[in-house]
C-alpha cells in the first residue's frame, strides 16, 4: 500500500469517525426532544442533517470483526497506541486504565514498563497536532494534510519504538493481541 493511500485511508477513517460521532450526538439530542417541542425552529441546521446523512451513507469497505486480515497492521497499531499513550505525568485513573489495557495483552511487567517508556511524550506530541488541527481553517487542506503526515510519522515512530523495546516474547504477544483483538474492533469506511 502506498504512503498516499495509507494517509488517505487513515484520513478517511478519522473523517468517518467524526461523522458517526456527529450522528450519535444528533440522535441523542433528538431523542430528548418531546413531541410538543418538535417544531421546524427546533430542527438542527440543514448542514448538520447533511453531515449526519452522509455518515449513514458511507459504505463499509472493511469490517475487522468479519475480516481482520484486511485491516492493515499499521492502522491497528495506531489504534492501539492511541489507546495506551498517556501524558508523561498521567493521573491515577489514566495509569489504571493503561494498566488494564496492557494486562489484556499478557506481556510481562518488564515489557509493560518498556512499552510505557517507548511511548513517553507521544501523547503530548499528538495533543500538539490536535491543537494545530483545531486552529487550522478547514479550507487549508495543505496544512491539514501536513498535520496528518506529522501525526502518522509520530505513530509510526512509536510503533517502531515499542517493537524495538519489548522482548521477543513480548513482541509475539503484542502481535497476537493486535491481530486477534485490535483489528476486530476496526471498521474502514469508503470516502466520498
Amino acid at each position: 500500500m502506498t504512503i498516499r493511500r495509507k494517509v488517505l485511508l487513515y484520513g478517511s477513517l478519522i473523517g468517518a469517525i467524526a461523522l458517526v460521532s456527529a450522528q450519535t450526538v444528533q440522535d441523542h439530542r433528538q431523542s430528548q426532544v418531546t413531541p410538543s417541542t418538535k417544531t421546524p425552529a427546533n430542527k438542527p441546521p440543514a448542514h448538520h442533517r447533511t453531515e449526519a446523512m452522509t455518515a449513514n451513507q458511507l459504505p463499509l469497505t472493511v469490517d475487522g470483526s468479519q475480516t481482520p486480515q484486511l485491516i492493515p497492521d499499521d492502522l491497528a497499531y495506531r489504534h492501539f497506541i492511541l489507546s495506551v499513550a498517556e501524558h508523561t505525568s498521567p493521573t491515577p485513573d489514566d495509569v489504571k486504565r493503561r494498566a488494564s489495557r496492557l494486562r489484556l495483552i499478557g506481556i510481562s511487567q518488564a515489557d509493560q514498563n518498556a512499552l510505557i517508556a517507548a511511548l513517553s511524550g507521544v501523547r503530548e506530541q499528538l495533543d500538539a497536532i490536535d491543537a494545530s488541527r483545531a486552529s487550522t481553517p478547514p479550507t487549508n487542506s495543505a496544512a491539514l494534510q501536513q498535520l496528518l503526515i506529522q501525526q502518522t510519522s509520530i505513530l509510526n515512530n512509536a510503533q517502531t519504538a515499542i517493537l524495538s523495546s519489548v522482548s521477543a516474547q513480548g513482541t509475539t504477544q503484542l502481535e497476537a493481541y493486535i491481530q486477534n483483538f485490535v483489528k476486530k474492533g476496526i471498521k474502514i469506511y469508503a470516502s466520498n
